[in-house]
């Protein structure tokens, strides 16, 4: 990807199965939600190549953590304390609850009995 590569040339690259690649493309396609969604849908961690605002939509972030529970790394910290956005990233990778909020690792733990090893 180059600073001339087309938005439509990005986009099948997206959807093309190589979302990592989007840390290329150029900022404004950062904050095209439909290049974002097809990035973190082939590659979660692909969340943190999108503009804030993205990683601020609950859509966006939900679809990452289904795609890879660590992606919540990225997510803003807004999202990181939606219960179901934390379902959805530790159902996908129970490690991602490091990436929560403190208060939603305590309801976490006091709703499923586990404790910090």
């Amino acid at each position: 990807i180059s600073a001339t590569t087309s938005r439509d040339d990005v986009l099948a690259l997206m959807q093309s199965g190589n979302g990592e690649q989007i840390k290329y493309a150029q900022e404004d396609l950062k904050a095209d939600r439909e290049i974002v969604m097809a990035a973190v849908q082939a590659d979660g961690k692909a969340l943190r190549y999108a503009s804030l605002g993205l990683r601020a939509e609950r859509r966006v972030v939900m679809t990452a953590v289904l795609s890879d529970g660590s992606a919540l790394e990225f997510a803003t910290d807004s999202l990181k304390a939606d219960r179901k956005v934390v379902q959805a990233a530790v159902q996908s990778d129970e490690d991602a609850l490091e990436y929560a909020t403190e208060a939603m690792q305590r309801w976490w733990y006091t709703k499923h009995g586990q404790k910090r090893g």
